[in-house]
């Protein structure tokens, strides 16, 4: 489970060597160290050889316990604006790639072609007719790079 919060990012796993325990990991740092706010005595172990660096181990009653505290605290109208003002722009460009990249899951008759990556690309291409091709690839030929050397007209002598 992926978890994004204005607090933090959160990958959660199940513990391999025991389903009760879950192993919560994190890319920085600060970012398990703001969930001892809601995990209290949380001890962040570090990895350095693990795709995520940072993890804490909590039984899966823990967890929930802590999910249900951030929901709890929701207090604002949109989510990445709240993580630009509490964890600024650079966590919060990123948390917009991340949804970016999301939107091209949706449906595109439910969320609308202009929202949607795919099908903006799709249409752009499609809308564009066989002359509009031929336009464009005479103008690459005739442009000034590549233009074929003519003979001098006769008013120019």
């Amino acid at each position: 489970m992926w978890l994004f919060t204005t607090q933090g990012f959160y990958s959660v796993v199940e513990d391999r060597d025991d389903p009760r325990w879950l192993l919560v990991r994190a890319r920085t740092r600060e970012d398990l160290a703001a969930l001892g706010s809601q995990v209290e005595g949380l001890e962040v172990l570090e990895t350095a050889d693990a795709d995520y660096r940072w993890r804490a181990r909590l039984l899966r009653e823990e967890w929930l316990a802590a999910v249900a505290q951030l929901a709890h605290v929701i207090d604002y109208p949109n989510f990445k604006e709240a993580v630009d003002e509490r964890q600024g722009s650079r966590r919060a460009s990123s948390t917009r790639r991340c949804g970016w990249y999301c939107v091209g899951l949706a449906d595109p008759d439910t969320l609308g072609a202009d929202r949607c990556p795919r099908v903006h690309r799709q249409r752009r291409n499609e809308g564009r007719s066989i002359r509009d091709r031929a336009t464009r690839a005479r103008r690459s030929v005739t442009s000034s790079r590549w233009r074929i050397p003519t003979a001098p007209s006769a008013a120019r002598t």
